[in-house]
């Protein structure tokens, strides 16, 4: 069974700059990427890897939300776009009975580069 102290490991193995906010929580960032905030919190039987992508304006059509379930469909690799609170966020659920490094690795890193890919796509159709 996964412990705090090893994704606390594979965090600095994967050289991603951590903060640890409470027991189980860390605040992640990607520097390579321009991407901070990714949160990663470990409540047994799962590890989530979840960022806020943008805060949805009140008078977005629904080729917003289109656009965000294709995006889930075509392109995300790992986790999804959801909707929470009034914002987009990433989303990603890890088993973490197993979890190895390298799926924590992936999946910050896919989590990044779906921010980098579309914030700038979500932010122009919410002022259209």
């Amino acid at each position: 069974m996964i412990r705090n102290e090893d994704i606390e490991i594979y965090l600095d193995k994967c050289q991603f700059r951590y903060e640890k906010l409470d027991e189980g929580i860390w605040k992640v960032d990607v520097p390579e990427d321009r991407v901070e905030g990714i949160v990663v919190s470990h409540v047994q039987p799962v590890v989530i890897v979840e960022v806020r992508l943008m805060k949805i304006p009140d008078d977005v059509d629904a080729s917003f939300y289109r656009r965000l379930l294709e995006a889930n469909v075509q392109d995300v690799t790992h986790g999804a776009f959801g909707i929470h609170d009034k914002y987009v966020v990433l989303i990603d659920v890890l088993e973490s009975e197993n979890l190895d490094l390298n799926e924590i690795k992936a999946s910050i890193q896919s989590i990044s580069f779906s921010v980098v890919q579309y914030y700038k796509q979500f932010t122009h159709l919410a002022l259209v």
